[in-house]
């Protein structure tokens, strides 16, 4: 077998040596949080899920006099389908790099931390921007912008793209109510009046004017901080979750872009932006993975012997039980 391009070379591993000014190799990047780990992930080794929702067709009660017989009915479930995608990357590296004495950590560690950091970004963009329409990605998920805007299609009800209308370019106290009233019904619409197993996502200067609305309106406003089991002090309104979506992976560019007043353009110039609310649950939005993420040693290529190589072959579906566990507010002016 052919030593790949993008196999180890002695000129990255002396990037890597143990020069005695060099203790450490630094993660520089802008911090992101992987939002994968809000998912509620089941294992099960399967390329498909199907189910059946009730979307309409419910059973028609009835009334009946005394002496008459009852009126028939019946549901008729909509059955719906959720694929496998594969993430999939390889590592190769030369032997003796692996036991090399002057290495200041694992170069395959190394070559995984990294790989970790920059699935971060990318899986944060795929999760809401992804489309199979030619300008995404067709290996990888769909993306919830694509997923509420084409409801029919994706079994998202009607109303979860809800118009909040709210100027917050200055926040005033009449546009910070503007923008919990919005926020409040999408909630409602979400089945999830009180934010319970909500998070919203919002884009970075989103959530900075987000924040300051709700101060504005003083202790009944709705917002508080908890501390997950890290001891990572997470904000909430009321008992929704508060998210920032992150950068791409040019560390830039943030995953939620500007829109126009629609909601429909995801342009830089642009001085509009939308919060994504997503209900999390068995029942309502999880996912499935095939196994565990993690790297696989394949150990010494035995076509040359001396070429090692590890393997990240990982295969994750988003699963949308409910027809309302996602939505979005659009149309909030930031800028």
């Amino acid at each position: 077998m052919a030593v790949d391009a993008n196999a180890l070379t002695l000129v990255d591993y002396a990037q890597m040596r143990n020069d005695p000014l060099v203790t450490k190799i630094v993660m520089s990047l802008f911090d992101v949080g992987n939002l994968v780990d809000d998912i509620p992930l089941v294992t099960s080794q399967t390329l498909m899920q199907n189910g059946v929702r009730f979307i309409d067709n419910l059973p028609v009660p009835s009334w009946r006099q005394l002496n008459q017989l009852p009126t028939i009915t019946k549901g008729t479930p909509t059955p719906w389908q959720e694929q496998l995608y594969i993430v999939s990357s390889q590592f190769q590296m030369e032997k003796r790099f692996l036991r090399e004495k002057n290495a200041i950590q694992d170069p395959m560690e190394i070559q995984f931390n990294a790989w970790m950091e920059a699935w971060a970004y990318t899986w944060n963009n795929i999760f809401f921007n992804n489309a199979h329409d030619g300008t995404g990605d067709n290996n990888a998920p769909v993306g919830l912008k694509t997923r509420i805007v084409n409801y029919q299609q994706y079994g998202v009800a009607s109303d979860m793209s809800v118009n909040a209308n709210a100027n917050l370019a200055t926040v005033t106290a009449s546009s910070a109510n503007d923008l919990i009233d919005g926020v409040n019904q999408l909630l409602i619409n979400m089945n999830a009046a009180d934010g319970t197993n909500v998070v919203l996502y919002m884009n970075e200067t989103m959530s900075i004017k987000f924040l300051r609305a709700i101060r504005s309106l003083g202790a009944g406003g709705g917002f508080n901080t908890q501390k997950d089991a890290f001891g990572r002090e997470i904000e909430y309104y009321r008992n929704a979750k508060i998210r920032r979506a992150g950068r791409k992976v040019d560390q830039t560019t943030q995953v939620l872009g500007n829109e126009d007043t629609n909601g429909n353009t995801w342009a830089s110039g642009s001085k509009y932006a939308s919060i994504f609310g997503v209900r999390y649950g068995k029942e309502t939005f999880a996912g499935w993975q095939d196994c565990e993420l993690k790297p696989q040693n394949l150990g010494v290529d035995p076509s040359n012997g001396v070429m090692v190589n590890a393997l990240i072959d990982w295969g994750v579906g988003l699963w949308q039980s409910h027809t309302r566990a996602t939505g979005r507010l659009y149309n909030i002016q930031i800028a």
